[in-house]
């Protein structure tokens, strides 16, 4: 069994991570479906063709950077949140600006409906919620620096909203503006929680921490599954698709790609003393490729 590495999709996005723009902390976004790859970089957000190994686009007009950006689940709308207080919707296919909404303060947390119908923001003290077909906006909720809202997800249909900070998570219903239920957490700063994602199941939320990655009834909060991720003290996952396919990554830039509905391992790469890098690509349990390659450290 063998494999093209120059053609692997995950190769290309470590390749781009790692020894293109080595920046972990920068707002980055991956369409698996066409390949592309939208992350910040200086004033702009560069839109990079994964297998043609080349910058597609420049998207300028968030004045002082992206702070946040996600894909709407076509894979080629994306949504990004500025320093501007703007946030803006771009097609990735070929760099056109489709729409812009002035919301006034820095855009923390952006979450969008997967029907493009609500969509949802955080300034860290003040949840927005707009509805993109009425064109009305509403404030959800009002909070002070202690509860800040850092995270924003939103359910497929629009209705249910999570939102969470360092210390808890709040589940709202968006009909009726009200808590559904607070998911609070007494942990250290080492295990507090990155990032939510709701699964497009509509019925279950991920939560993520430094840690841990769980997953959790999105109408009671209760846990159905949690797994330790590949190694403590990790950067944030990415989640990509429908919330199966996770990508994180550590300080000492190991990476590990799996599909955590199956436990299955894709991609992994450990660095060894040096620059020296081991990187593995699996399936189903099998090594299709082992190597070593020079990376920038």
């Amino acid at each position: 069994m063998s494999i093209c590495l120059s053609n692997n999709l995950f190769w290309r996005i470590f390749e781009y991570c790692f020894c293109l723009d080595r920046n972990l902390n920068a707002p980055l976004a991956i369409s698996l479906k066409w390949g592309l790859l939208a992350k910040q970089h200086g004033d702009r957000i560069l839109v990079w063709d994964l297998f043609a190994h080349q910058e597609l686009w420049q998207l300028e007009g968030h004045y002082g950077g992206a702070r946040t950006m996600i894909l709407l689940r076509d894979e080629e709308t994306l949504v990004t949140g500025g320093q501007d207080g703007t946030v803006k919707m771009w097609n990735l296919l070929n760099g056109e600006k489709l729409a812009t909404f002035e919301f006034g303060q820095r855009i923390e947390a952006v979450a969008i409906s997967a029907d493009a119908r609500i969509l949802a923001t955080s300034d860290f003290k003040t949840i927005l919620i707009l509805n993109l077909k009425t064109n009305q906006i509403y404030t959800l909720a009002e909070m002070d620096w202690g509860d800040a809202c850092y995270v924003l997800a939103l359910s497929p249909n629009g209705e249910m909203l999570v939102s969470g900070n360092f210390r808890d998570l709040t589940v709202w219903s968006v009909l009726n503006r009200e808590i559904l239920y607070k998911n609070e957490h007494h942990g250290s700063g080492s295990d507090s929680w990155t990032q939510v994602f709701c699964g497009f199941d509509g019925k279950t939320f991920y939560k993520s921490d430094r840690e841990n990655i769980e997953v959790k009834e999105l109408l009671t909060g209760d846990l159905v599954r949690s797994v330790q991720r590949h190694y403590k003290q990790t950067y944030k996952p990415l989640i990509f698709l429908d919330g199966r396919i996770f990508m994180s990554v550590n300080e000492e830039k190991h990476i590990k790609i799996w599909n955590f509905t199956t436990d299955e391992t894709w991609f992994v790469m450990d660095r060894d003393r040096g620059k020296d890098a081991t990187i593995d690509i699996l399936c189903n349990g099998q090594k299709l490729f082992k190597g070593k390659m020079l990376c920038p450290s």
